[in-house]
């Protein structure tokens, strides 16, 4: 596989994965808490968000696995966590109203500089 291939492919399963969490998180605030756990978790695996966030996840994974074959992991791993991390805080922003913080973008930033330079090295 090629490189221009592998790094999308990763950024693809990166993608999918802040997604998937998105989805899930969406499924966990759609359910009153319940009295027991069961109850809980039953009520969340039947909604069809849950079930594509599921389904998501998956399909990141095995996206990943495939870059794995092309991408050291010490690269691969960071780049993925970072643009996962950064679809997740941006998605949690606009669908569930979570502040973006001097902090978050900071630490958002400092991520953005590690992958230039773990892709360099």
């Amino acid at each position: 596989m090629n490189n221009a291939t592998a790094a999308s492919l990763l950024a693809a399963s990166a993608v999918l994965m802040g997604i998937s969490n998105l989805c899930l998180k969406t499924s966990i605030a759609r359910v009153q808490a319940s009295a027991g756990a069961v109850p809980f978790v039953l009520s969340v695996v039947r909604q069809p968000i849950f079930i594509c966030g599921f389904l998501l996840f998956g399909v990141a994974s095995l996206l990943y696995m495939r870059v794995l074959t092309s991408i050291p992991l010490s690269t691969a791993y960071p780049v993925f966590v970072s643009i996962a991390f950064a679809i997740v805080a941006v998605g949690a922003m606009m669908l569930f109203g979570e502040r973006m913080t001097a902090q978050k973008l900071l630490g958002g930033a400092l991520l953005i500089g590690g992958i230039f330079f773990i892709s360099r090295g």
